[in-house]
C-alpha cells in the first residue's frame, strides 16, 4: 500500500475545508498589531459566478452570539473588506454598504484569480473602536508557482562591474 505524501494531505485538507467550496462558516482572527479583540467574526463565502463570491461577514461581541447591529462610519463606509492574495501580488477592496437586519454584511467580491487569499474585515462596531479580523481561504484551484517580480524605482539600471558606494556629506 502506497502512502500519501504529508504535503499533499495538507493541501487537500486546506482545499476541502475551504469555505469557498463548502459554504461553512470560518472564524476570524484579530489582525491588529496592538490592542485586544472586542469582537469575534464569522465569514461565510458563497460562490456566485466564476471567481465572484458573496462574502457574508458578521461580528459578535467577545463571549456573545448575536451579531452586532450598529457600526460607526469610517472613511465613509461601515465595513471595509480587503482580500490579498497569499503571494501579496493582488488585492481587492470592497465595502459593506448596508448592514442587513440580521447583523450581517453581504459583500460581493470578484477575485482576479483562484488560489489562497487573506480576507480582512475592517469595521468600527459602535462603542468598541476599530476591529480588524482576518480570514484565510482558498478559492478554486491554486495557481502554479508564478515568477516573482522585483519592484525597482523608475530609471533604475543594473550596472555590471561597478563597485557600489555611498557617501554622506556633513554640514
Amino acid at each position: 500500500m502506497r502512502s500519501v505524501p504529508p504535503l499533499l494531505v495538507l493541501v487537500l485538507a486546506t482545499i476541502s475545508a475551504s469555505p469557498a467550496f463548502t459554504g461553512e462558516p470560518l472564524a476570524g482572527v484579530y489582525a491588529l498589531p496592538d490592542g485586544t479583540a472586542k469582537v469575534g467574526a464569522i465569514l461565510t463565502v458563497q460562490p456566485d459566478h466564476g471567481l465572484r463570491r458573496v462574502l457574508d461577514v458578521a461580528m459578535t461581541p467577545v463571549g456573545g452570539t448575536a451579531p452586532l447591529a450598529r457600526y460607526e462610519t469610517e472613511l465613509s463606509k461601515e465595513l471595509h473588506v480587503i482580500a490579498v492574495s497569499a503571494d501579496l501580488r493582488d488585492f481587492v477592496h470592497e465595502h459593506g454598504d448596508k448592514l442587513g437586519s440580521d447583523g450581517h454584511f453581504r459583500v460581493p467580491m470578484t477575485l482576479p484569480h483562484a488560489g489562497p487569499w487573506h480576507v480582512y474585515a475592517d469595521g468600527v462596531p459602535q462603542g468598541l473602536g476599530q476591529q480588524v479580523m482576518r480570514f484565510d481561504l482558498v478559492v478554486g484551484a491554486s495557481l502554479p508557482n508564478r515568477r516573482s517580480r522585483t519592484l525597482r524605482p523608475p530609471g533604475w539600471r543594473r550596472r555590471t562591474g561597478a563597485t557600489p558606494h555611498a557617501s554622506i556629506a556633513s554640514t
